[in-house]
């Protein structure tokens, strides 16, 4: 029988010692200059962690905070999730922000898409469906 603890084992076993890349989790770029990005703390800053990456909006204040450009330019995520896709922020709008050419992970196209928030934005059982996906999209190395 499945269940979450398992489903948290069996993450954590692929990711153990691999390095932690850095993540952007993006909630809401209607204003892209600023967007509101998972800050510290937050069940988004954990889920990062438990798919092994860093958060690089664990700088900041609050749970969920405006990021300028320029600290996202100067944090360089390596990864950015968009949690605001559901609401038409896009892979490619991201690409084309001013100043955003420059970040790894525009560069390298990992950008990434939630396309069912129940999974990753709403602590329960499916969460690990959410953890599993996130994981994949930080390591897709791993889960060839």
């Amino acid at each position: 029988m499945f269940s979450i603890q398992n489903g948290l084992n069996t993450i954590e076993t692929k990711i153990k010692g691999v390095t932690d890349p850095r993540v952007l989790w993006e909630f809401d770029g209607t204003d892209p200059s600023n967007p509101w990005v998972a800050g510290p703390g937050s069940f988004n800053d954990s889920m990062i962690t438990m798919a092994g990456g860093q958060d690089v909006g664990a700088s900041g204040p609050t749970s969920s905070w405006q990021m300028s450009t320029e600290d996202i330019v100067k944090a360089d995520p390596q990864i950015i999730i968009l949690d605001d896709y559901q609401y038409g922020i896009t892979v490619q709008s991201v690409e084309q922000r001013p100043g955003w050419s420059t970040i790894t992970a525009v560069k390298n196209g990992a950008i990434y898409p939630i396309t069912d928030s129940d999974l990753t934005d709403r602590p329960g059982p499916r969460v690990i469906d959410g953890l599993q996906i996130l994981a994949q999209d930080i390591h897709p190395e791993l889960f060839k």
